[in-house]
């Protein structure tokens, strides 16, 4: 809120461009994760 009000930025506007980004976002690591826990990625390297 605080770097909004220095930039100027009117919270209705911010929050019109970052909601369907968030939306972009959320779709694109949800198919991610599904996709590399459907190959049975752990996130473990080579120990």
């Amino acid at each position: 809120m605080g770097a909004l009000s220095i930039a100027r930025v009117n919270y209705n506007r911010w929050r019109k461009f970052i909601g369907p980004l968030m939306i972009i976002w959320s779709v694109v690591v949800s198919i991610i994760l599904y996709i590399l826990a459907m190959v049975g990625w752990t996130g473990m390297g080579i120990i």
